[in-house]
């Protein structure tokens, strides 16, 4: 009779009126333990400014590589008069100091989009559940 007993023992209830699934209950009082430390915000900066960098790299270069030939032009204005000019590297550090302004324009606009794209992107997420859940 125990042997009978285990194997009806093993068996879930019928009786039983239980429900299979319990609705969580969340502490209204937790907070999120995650704060980024120093480095990693440092890192997320130096990934912004490595994008950026990648998008006026080859136009960083052109421009240094105007400067250098709009030196060598003035050097060599020195013995061919048709190239003589002082003025000549001057076009070589706009184009410098243009690309320069550009990779640091793009990387302010970049930091300082960040706030308004975190919200487009938590405004584009729809609320769901009752109030208590939220």
């Amino acid at each position: 009779m125990s042997a009978a007993k285990k194997k009806r023992s093993n068996r879930p209830s019928s009786h039983r009126r239980e429900p299979r699934h319990v609705a969580p209950v969340l502490d209204p009082n937790w907070q999120n333990p995650y704060s980024p430390s120093t480095a990693e915000r440092e890192s997320n900066r130096t990934a912004i400014r490595t994008m950026s960098w990648r998008r006026v790299r080859s136009l960083f270069v052109a421009s240094v590589a105007l400067l250098v030939l709009t030196v060598a032009v003035s050097v060599l204005g020195v013995w061919v008069k048709v190239l003589a000019g002082w003025w000549w590297p001057i076009g070589g550090l706009l184009a410098v100091g243009t690309t320069s302004a550009l990779y640091h324009a793009q990387c302010r606009h970049v930091e300082n989009s960040l706030g308004s794209v975190a919200n487009r992107f938590l405004a584009a997420f729809t609320l769901s559940g009752d109030a208590t859940a939220h």
